[in-house]
């Protein structure tokens, strides 16, 4: 999968915690600008993720940064605060900014969007990407506190370019065409095998000319 490396701070006080960092995953470099307060006496962690150009074939590697980040910690960067107890249900408000996605050309291609976080609940508010002409959406939420996992995603894919998507990603499966799709669906497992069984709710998709490259 390739190395994940991170160079950045954390420093704080008793109110305050401030993280700021780069992280870089293949190809892809991520820069975190996080900011954690207590106000009175409720804690909260707001901040933004961007990236000047995301590598798609670099999305399997990101989900590494958070446990790089943990490993990289340097103690000697914190103020002598527990902050265990302080953070555990703090909310949080991330706001997702990635300026362009490699292969896209010279069309438009960003993913922009709002992600928070409270009490277990993993909310998207919504978060878009855009990429070679094409577009889709998510809004909902995702509980990890339930067991298993549970989801409600709403949101539709329009016109992208399924085939160029799956090569940028490196994902070996020869298909074409142009996607697009309309859901609002609910579900639950904590394994991509376990979804299927009990997804509910409604999809209509359709892939315009579709078909198999040959290699």
């Amino acid at each position: 999968m390739g190395q994940v490396k991170f160079d950045g701070t954390v420093s704080g006080g008793k109110n305050r915690l401030d993280l700021a960092g780069t992280a870089l995953a293949g190809d892809t470099t991520i820069k975190g600008v996080l900011s954690g307060v207590v106000t009175d006496g409720k804690p909260s962690l707001s901040g933004s993720l961007s990236s000047p150009l995301l590598h798609l074939s670099d999305m399997k590697k990101l989900h590494a940064v958070g446990t790089t980040y943990l490993q990289k910690i340097d103690d000697k960067d914190l103020d002598v605060v527990d902050y265990s107890d302080m953070w555990n249900d703090l909310p949080v408000d991330v706001e997702i900014d990635v300026a362009k996605i490699a292969g896209g050309g010279t069309d438009a291609s960003n993913i922009k969007g709002q992600v928070t976080y409270l009490s277990g609940v993993v909310g998207l508010d919504p978060l878009a990407l855009t990429y070679l002409g094409g577009r889709a959406t998510a809004s909902g939420k995702i509980d990890t506190i339930k067991k298993p996992t549970s989801f409600a995603l709403k949101g539709n894919v329009d016109s992208l370019a399924i085939g160029t998507i799956l090569k940028e990603m490196k994902v070996n499966f020869p298909v074409r065409g142009t996607l697009f799709v309309d859901y609002d669906l609910t579900g639950a497992g904590d394994s991509v095998a376990e979804i299927p069984h009990t997804l509910g709710g409604s999809v209509s998709s359709r892939c315009a000319t579709a078909g198999w490259e040959r290699t």
